[in-house]
């Protein structure tokens, strides 16, 4: 792979080095220049494929902006810098290079770098076009189907769902028609489900007359281009309408996106996406759904009834072509809730399933890591191929080759029999490698070359075997602070993270909890024989704790309880230790406090505020929320004795 790399480093002796490694490996370097010298210029005659840019103390804010410029522009980069600092951390969460080095810079890494970003950018180019292939193949469906207007607007807003985040969708089919029977919106109340509104429905909804909304139709109609806005600048904008005033407010809106879509040269129609998010958009939501405004055209006057001929498809890359032409088969199995973030995270799981990269899955213990793995190989073409997964925490670093490569007989003490290791069983299939962080160096760097040459080396056969697998991570850690403690290989980090998604904690996502609740009483119930129910009071108890365990823990909890409810009904749960604490945020360098102290000093307001009676409806058990005999037994324990405590 031969690339045009352009350098930007204020170090002429680096520059001079970058320059023979690169054209030693056989790259071609366009140029090099300083921070200093408006960089930026030379972006569009020179062209790179990939840009080594250095982050020199004291330039880091000109670097920041010439990083946010390439990745606008979609090229590649690879960030390098004298150490790996505080600052280093912001800015890479802040411009997501393609990969980042620390000074001074070996010949070898800096190779291997490059060609991990190229991989990098042109997976996810690949994906990219194949998901505005598959957008667009969606949308050529519904003017080639008989079916009735609802039938469209739902496949329209399907058809979007996933690739550009929204709580609520409004489509005008005819913004100069004098009613609002070409006004709709759809709320969106899960992964796949939508509240429809039709145009009286969403007046009424934003106590908005007929003449406010027709004075920010005219509004609206002098954008020209799409339009994203978030936070105050949305805010600023939306207070100059009545409409959009009111609309904002009634729905707790932050963020939209206009999407003017014209006919004979003038704006007729439009979607708005509103998001609750603070920063729901931003540019790349924008070139998005730049790529379908002409179609759009012929939908929305198909959908007014017009028989539309469906016309060129999108300019794709004939290489690209092999996307879904239908929407993916949802279905996310064990996976519960209907909250934003979760439903966001199963969004990028839909978007990368069909296709053949990396995928990095991040998020805490117990919240779920293992059940969206499963979901997307089962969404994925391989669906029909193995599914193989490997706790890398729980195999010891001796054995871990053998697990992942397999062995022959007699390789090594202990090898009885020939072994077909995880890579073998998952050809054709997934490797789900768990908790990806636990691998020693000396595997990572084998696990690298797998990745890279797409064969193993089986221990104690000479000939390598080649192997056709999709790899899919998890990890609970954070792999950039892995790296910069020398625990994580850089250049591995950037191979699997191609494509992350995060999935939130349970703490913030609560208004899961009583789906998540009842989803696991269906499953304890028949398998103990019981017909344990949750009080309303108790559901409440579970919401105000924050989960440590997540998903994991909750379940525990219930399964525990369901089996010693002896009355059928779940009134109080027996919560951890750390429900009892007061919830005061811990101000650092303050002293921590064993927690019996704790308990005991909340207990004693407690009683204090309740004049020391324990029991009753004005009791310190009510307001702790603690059956009277658990307070008691806690009293004892704790060596409580108010003077004049009382039931």
């Amino acid at each position: 792979m031969n690339l045009k790399v352009f350098i930007v480093e204020n170090e002429l002796s680096d520059s001079q080095n970058l320059v023979s490694v690169l054209e030693q490996a056989g790259h071609f370097v366009l140029g090099s220049t300083t921070i200093q010298s408006h960089v930026t210029r030379y972006l569009n005659d020179l062209k790179p494929d990939i840009v080594l840019l250095n982050v020199a103390d004291g330039f880091e804010n000109a670097a920041t902006a010439f990083a946010t410029d390439l990745e606008e522009r979609q090229i590649p980069f690879i960030l390098t810098g004298s150490s790996y600092t505080p600052e280093i951390r912001r800015i890479i969460k802040k411009v997501n290079p393609d990969g980042f080095l620390i000074k001074p810079l070996s010949g070898v890494d800096v190779v291997a770098a490059l060609e991990t970003a190229a991989y990098r950018s042109n997976t996810l180019r690949a994906i990219h076009q194949r998901q505005e292939k598959w957008v667009e193949t969606l949308l050529l469906n519904i003017l080639e189907s008989p079916g009735k207007k609802a039938d469209k607007l739902l496949s329209l807003v399907r058809a979007f769902a996933s690739f550009v985040p929204f709580d609520c969708m409004v489509i005008d089919t005819d913004s100069q028609q004098r009613d609002l029977s070409a006004l709709y919106a759809y709320h969106r109340n899960g992964f796949n489900e939508y509240d429809p509104l039709n145009g009286e429905d969403c007046l009424r909804d934003c106590k908005v007359t007929v003449d406010e909304y027709y004075s920010v139709r005219r509004f609206y109609s002098l954008i020209k281009d799409i339009e994203f806005l978030n936070g105050d600048e949305f805010i600023r904008v939306t207070s100059q309408s009545v409409y959009g005033d009111k609309i904002r407010k009634a729905y707790q809106f932050n963020s939209r996106i206009w999407v003017p879509v014209f006919n004979n040269g003038k704006i007729d129609m439009c979607l708005v996406f509103y998001s609750k998010d603070l920063n729901g958009y931003n540019e790349s939501h924008e070139a998005f759904m730049r790529n379908f405004q002409n179609i759009l055209t012929k939908v929305f006057l198909n959908i007014r009834g017009k028989q539309i001929k469906s016309g060129k498809p999108l300019s794709i890359n004939p290489k690209f072509i092999d996307a879904p032409t239908s929407p993916v088969n949802s279905k996310f199995e064990g996976i519960v809730g209907k909250s934003s973030k979760l439903v966001s995270s199963l969004d990028q799981a839909i978007h990368v399933a069909p296709f053949e990269s990396s995928v990095l899955v991040l998020g805490e213990t117990g919240v779920g890591k293992e059940a969206l793995v499963r979901a997307i190989h089962n969404l994925s073409e391989r669906r029909n191929g193995p599914f193989i997964r490997l706790n890398c925490a729980a195999i010891a670093p001796t054995l871990i080759e053998s697990e992942l490569f397999g062995h022959e007989k007699g390789s090594f003490t202990g090898a009885i029999e020939q072994r077909m290791g995880k890579f073998e069983l998952a050809n054709n299939g997934t490797l789900f490698l768990d908790e990806i962080g636990e691998l020693s160096m000396e595997s990572q760097a084998k696990l690298l070359r797998v990745l890279q040459e797409r064969e193993i080396d089986r221990i104690c056969v000479k000939e390598s075997i080649k192997v056709d697998v999709r790899i899919i991570a998890a990890t609970n850690k954070n792999l950039l602070v892995e790296v910069s403690n020398g625990k994580f290989r850089m250049d591995l980090y950037y191979r699997i993270n191609v494509f992350p998604i995060t999935l939130p904690p349970l703490r913030e996502r609560k208004e899961d909890i009583p789906e998540l609740a009842e989803h696991f009483l269906k499953r304890y119930n028949p398998y103990h024989n019981t017909k344990a129910k949750i009080s309303k009071s108790a559901l409440q108890q579970l919401q105000l704790y924050d989960w440590a365990g997540n998903i994991r823990e909750l379940e525990h909890l219930i399964e525990r309880h369901v089996l010693t409810s002896k009355t059928g009904s779940i009134d109080h749960f027996e919560m951890p230790e750390e429900l009892q604490l007061s919830g005061k945020p811990v101000i650092a360098g303050e002293e921590f406090k064993p927690i019996a102290q704790v308990d005991r000093e909340h207990i004693l307001a407690a009683l204090a505020r309740c004049k020391g009676r324990v029991s009753g409806k004005n009791g310190a058990a009510v307001l702790l929320q603690l059956p009277p005999t658990t307070l008691n037994s806690k009293m004892k324990k704790l060596g409580i004795k108010w003077p004049s405590a009382a039931s």
